[in-house]
């Protein structure tokens, strides 16, 4: 019996107290290894989603304060709209260096022609990109110090062909950091259905303030029926999801046009390539059907690029945007909000 198994039967009551400390240090790293394995994804080795609605609530709780967190829970519809407007008011808030982004895949379903390892291979690198600009290693909170805890960018695994992130910098900066995300997505080479479609590695985002947000939540409280009743308890749930939604919108918008453009190159300079592409790139495309995309080509002259050819596609996608039957009172609030901005 070696020593380990003798250890393992020895009565507790026989251990010295430096066994039994070391034993609760061994059980303790054991704890904490199975808890950072059950919030990290294993394909891309970023945290998994939840981390980022528990990053989102504090973030609204710092930022309003408790006593701002406690009207948004107490107060009646009426009296919400007069905060949501104070604090939309109040320049701290503007210049706030708290946004999300969702971040799309782009061609995970070509890549995952040959087989699903082909796309969890494609994804377990761009979660080396994520890293490659300062998204962090998935680390309890309690291992980290203070200056760890707030990383200027952080991203997570949302599921499918998603990441999300949390950026903490004002919007010029924030998207400079996503574009230099994007950037590092874009040398990832050797991607074999990519290489046969001459397609490069690609991601399209979607960037929102946290101001977009309350802007948007402010709006669907004041709907011609009347004060929007959300029971209280849910209010601060339903702003989280106005903001991923806006961020998710933003990137749906921008994955169309790049994909529009890409399938009307193909289908009228490469034919034969886009036959072969076509059913793993319609999708991002909104499932443009032959018809729409033969009338927008039409439409553009088959040029595709400059002023024309982004009119065109923006009256399609917001069409297309506005016709989705689960685009809800909300949603189309959200849409609204963006294209007001821009």
């Amino acid at each position: 019996m070696n020593k380990a198994e003798q250890e393992l039967i020895q009565p507790e009551q026989d251990k010295t107290p430096e066994q039994q400390i070391e034993e609760l240090k061994q059980k303790n790293k054991e704890l904490k290894d199975r808890l950072k394995e059950a919030i990290t994804d294993p394909v891309t080795g970023l945290e998994r989603r939840a981390g980022l609605f528990q990053d989102i609530n504090q973030e609204i709780t710092e930022m309003m304060g408790e006593k701002g967190l406690k009207k948004l829970e107490e107060l009646t519809d009426n009296e919400l709209i007069e905060f949501i407007d104070q604090l939309l008011n109040n320049e701290t808030i503007k210049k706030q260096p708290l946004n999300i982004a969702i971040c799309d895949v782009a061609y995970l379903s070509l890549a995952n022609k040959s087989g699903l390892q082909g796309g969890d291979q494609l994804l377990g690198r761009i979660g080396d990109a994520a890293r490659a600009v300062g998204s962090p290693k998935v680390t309890l909170p309690e291992d980290l110090n203070e200056s760890e805890k707030k990383p200027i960018v952080k991203f997570f695994r949302h599921g499918g062909d998603e990441l999300t992130a949390i950026v903490r910098e004002w919007p010029q900066e924030a998207e400079q950091k996503l574009q230099k995300f994007a950037q590092q997505v874009s040398k990832i080479k050797n991607i074999k259905d990519f290489e046969e479609a001459n397609l490069s590695t690609h991601i399209d985002y979607g960037l929102a303030h946290i101001t977009e947000a309350l802007t948007a939540f402010k709006k669907i409280m004041e709907t011609k029926e009347g004060p929007k009743d959300i029971p209280p308890s849910a209010r601060l749930k339903n702003l989280e999801n106005i903001w991923l939604e806006i961020a998710e919108l933003k990137a749906t918008i921008e994955k169309t046009k790049i994909r529009l453009k890409l399938l009307a190159e193909l289908k009228t300079k490469q034919p034969e390539l886009y036959d072969k592409v076509i059913a793993y790139l319609r999708k991002g495309a909104h499932n443009i059907t032959e018809k729409k995309l033969n009338e927008l080509i039409e439409q553009a002259d088959q040029k595709f690029s400059g002023e024309k050819w982004d009119d065109i596609t923006s009256e399609f996608i917001i069409q297309e945007l506005k016709n989705e039957k689960a685009l809800d009172e909300q949603s189309q609030i959200n849409l609204e909000t963006i294209l007001k901005s821009e």
